[in-house]
């Protein structure tokens, strides 16, 4: 996990290390809105939900802590806090959008 004060967030927040870097620039009036590439986002984010609402199901089955070895249950956490974050941005940037 990210000190969030060190980069500058809140102390309660958290974030997980991902293998994607999102970086947001404020170019408003500087450039065309790719409007195709807003759909896409939109598109991504229903696709993103929809993955961690089957990982979550999967997740909520009674005996998915006892039958699901250790590695696997290490792998799926960082699968859920990465879609977590996905979801985030993807709903921030659209909002910058709307």
């Amino acid at each position: 996990m990210l000190d969030m004060q060190a980069i500058g967030g809140a102390h309660d927040q958290e974030a997980a290390v991902t293998p994607t870097i999102f970086v947001h620039v404020l170019v408003r009036g500087q450039v065309k809105v790719d409007l195709y590439g807003e759909i896409n986002k939109c598109e991504k984010l229903a696709l993103t939900k929809m993955n961690l609402s089957k990982m979550e199901k999967f997740e909520s089955q009674p005996d998915y802590e006892t039958t699901v070895p250790e590695n696997v249950l290490l792998i799926n956490d960082e699968k859920r806090k990465a879609y977590e974050a996905s979801i985030k941005l993807l709903e921030h940037s659209i909002d910058m959008f709307a």
